[in-house]
C-alpha cells in the first residue's frame, strides 16, 4: 500500500510564512487604527464643543 501523506504536501500542516504574518499583523492594526480614527472622528463632531464658538459648550455660553 503506497504512502500518500509523504508525497502530497499538506497546506494545512505548514507554518504560515513570516511575510503574511506580518501582512497580518500589519493589516490587524491598520483595522484598529482606521476603526480608532473614525470613532474619534465620529465623537469630535457629535459631542465635542465647535471651534468657531471659542471652545466653550453651547448649554454654558448660553447663560
Amino acid at each position: 500500500m503506497a504512502d500518500t501523506h509523504s508525497t502530497t504536501p499538506r497546506t494545512a500542516a505548514r507554518p504560515a510564512p513570516a511575510g503574511s504574518r506580518r501582512m497580518v499583523w500589519i493589516g490587524g492594526w491598520a483595522v484598529i487604527s482606521i476603526v480608532w480614527l473614525i470613532g474619534a472622528w465620529l465623537y469630535f463632531f457629535t459631542f465635542a464643543p465647535p471651534i468657531r464658538t471659542g471652545g466653550a459648550y453651547a448649554p454654558l455660553s448660553a447663560e
